[in-house]
């Protein structure tokens, strides 16, 4: 029997090996929190399983999954979580928008959670027991810096912020996000090809660069109702970006942790 440590959300490519023994299996495993599709030629497929937070264990075959909370998570790699504001978009804060939208980065959280777990699995003992994933930082303190002359748009401002933690009350299980406003408009942050650098670009500017946090999460908000010059409707920027810097923090936090071991 092999034995695999996943996250909490795993999403996990597999290749059935007895298609009907395993498709009666998969049936059986269908309910809120699990989700399967392959493909009924080739036998390849993917599988999303959301484990409870006490942890839980899931047989595919001659596979077992296993979700193990962890336990120190003063060992575990830092993530921040920024929503990307542009210049001209109106905040709306109520409660119930701001939970609704506070869930949904929660979930994406949880999926880049998952991607990365396995990068991190593959650098860590043979002998660990369990998943490595990261936490979520929250110490953030307010943060303002003037875009250089060269730097700035043409209609942006000349200032940029990064507020503090952004919690909806009365909802425990989610995440805090912080806020940084660009100095873009939405037509223009559209327009940036290389949005990822961009973003990179503003969190230097507010000293945001520390390779101890393993990357930043970044998740685009467009204006709601906002028109390029030529009248085209932008398109909806609710995506999320991880920044360029993710890829060396995640080499710099590993080479970190394999020192101190």
């Amino acid at each position: 029997m092999k034995r695999i440590f996943v996250p909490q959300l795993a999403i996990v490519e597999f290749k059935l090996h007895d298609p009907q023994g395993c498709k009666k299996q998969l049936e059986t495993l269908s309910d809120d929190s699990f989700f399967s599709s392959y493909d009924e030629i080739s036998n390849n497929g993917v599988f999303y399983k959301l484990f409870p937070k006490c942890g839980g264990r899931l047989l595919l075959e001659d596979t077992e999954y296993v979700f193990k909370p962890p336990t120190d998570s003063q060992s575990r790699p830092k993530v921040r979580l920024i929503l990307a504001v542009p210049s001209d978009y109106v905040c709306h804060t109520g409660a119930e928008g701001l939970s609704c939208l506070l869930r949904r980065i929660k979930l994406v959280t949880l999926m880049a959670q998952s991607v990365f777990a396995s990068a991190l699995s593959q650098c860590s003992d043979s002998g660990v027991d369990h998943c490595l994933t990261f936490t979520l930082d929250s110490n953030w303190k307010c943060k303002t810096a003037e875009v250089p002359s060269e730097s700035r748009s043409f209609a942006g401002a000349d200032r940029l912020f990064f507020s503090d933690p952004l919690i909806c009350e009365g909802d425990e299980q989610l995440p805090p996000v912080a806020l940084l406003r660009t100095d873009r408009t939405s037509a223009e942050f559209y327009a940036t090809r290389n949005m990822a650098a961009y973003i990179l670009q503003c969190l230097e500017l507010l000293g945001e660069r520390n390779p101890v946090h393993l990357l930043n999460v970044v998740f685009v908000l467009s204006h709601a109702n906002g028109f390029q010059p030529s009248g085209v409707p932008v398109r909806s920027l609710s995506c999320f970006a991880f920044t360029v810097e993710c890829l060396q923090s995640l080499e710099h936090a590993l080479g970190e942790r394999e020192r101190r071991h």
